[in-house]
């Protein structure tokens, strides 16, 4: 991934285990291939695997996360991860499904260095 710009930002999935990387790849193209948008990367510690997904504000990704915050009355963070949860949970692998849950269950971390998030409360409708 490269330095983030001001329109991005991530967000970090961490899950117990060590999954197979080429597994787990598989599996998460499989959802980018489908149409998620942004990219990731994959790394272990000694009993966890961590997916870092690279997200943007450009676009109509802010309006996708926007349309969350008004409709279901979430915090941009929060909407963040469930529409990537969205994007992904037709069309991930099953080795990649406790990363979506995690995902819908807003157990990821944001890591916002810009507050690109804070674009999302600013854009037009």
């Amino acid at each position: 991934m490269n330095f983030p710009s001001k329109f991005q930002y991530f967000i970090e999935v961490a899950v117990p285990g060590i999954f197979e990387l080429a597994q787990l790849t598989l599996a998460l193209q499989c959802g980018y291939n489908a149409g998620a948008d942004g990219a990731f990367e994959i790394r272990h510690t000694a009993d966890m695997t961590i997916v870092r997904f690279e997200r943007t504000v450009m676009d109509e990704d802010a309006g996708y996360v926007r349309a969350i915050v008004d409709e279901i009355k979430l915090e941009p963070a929060r909407a963040a991860q469930l529409q990537l949860a969205r994007e992904l949970t037709e069309n991930v692998g099953l080795y990649a499904r406790p990363f979506i849950q995690a995902l819908f269950a807003g157990e990821a971390q944001i890591i916002d260095p810009y507050r690109a998030l804070d674009l999302v409360l600013t854009a037009e409708a």
